[in-house]
């Protein structure tokens, strides 16, 4: 029997909604797992955009909705500049699950715009963004360049958006 209590200090003064920074000089979030926080234990009362300030991100792994996270209350990740804002991809497949810059998993009601989407350059699979599971709904990529790397002359392991019904 696991009998531990857990206390978090993290505390939230309304439920998030409006813009947010990501990264850069005084952000209101440093990295994407300090926003992912937030919108865990906060979560929303309206949309959320999320201003990615230019740099490298990775962690864009996505496997749940958010507490008021809707077709209205959708989360936005927007790039300061198509050029300058980098999603790449440090997970590593396992099996059926497989991994991209963006990875989405039975998850609804996000829009990604003005972003480089990068694959994994050195892996032996490469894909941009990976979509998995069948609940995945209203996303939307806007101005994103999204590129996958063929790392293997003879196998379809490289994709710049790939589907499965895996989870």
């Amino acid at each position: 029997v696991n009998d531990t209590c857990r206390i978090s200090p993290y505390a939230c003064d309304s439920l998030r909604q409006g813009d947010y920074t990501i990264g850069g000089t005084n952000p209101d979030f440093a990295d994407l797992d300090a926003a992912k926080v937030s919108l865990e234990f906060c979560g929303l009362g309206g949309p959320v955009t999320f201003h990615l300030r230019p740099g490298t991100y990775s962690g864009f792994n996505f496997t749940e909705n958010y507490t008021g996270q809707s077709a209205v209350n959708t989360i936005t990740f927007q790039g300061d500049d198509v050029n300058s804002v980098i999603l790449t991809n440090t997970s590593t497949d396992a099996g059926a699950n497989t991994f991209g810059a963006v990875t989405l998993v039975n998850v609804k009601n996000y829009v990604f715009k003005n972003l480089t989407i990068q694959a994994n350059q050195s892996a032996t699979a490469s894909r941009g963004v990976v979509v998995r599971g069948n609940g995945s709904t209203n996303i939307l990529f806007e101005g994103c360049k999204v590129t996958a790397h063929n790392t293997h002359s003879t196998a379809a392991t490289s994709a710049g958006i790939s589907r499965t019904t895996a989870v």
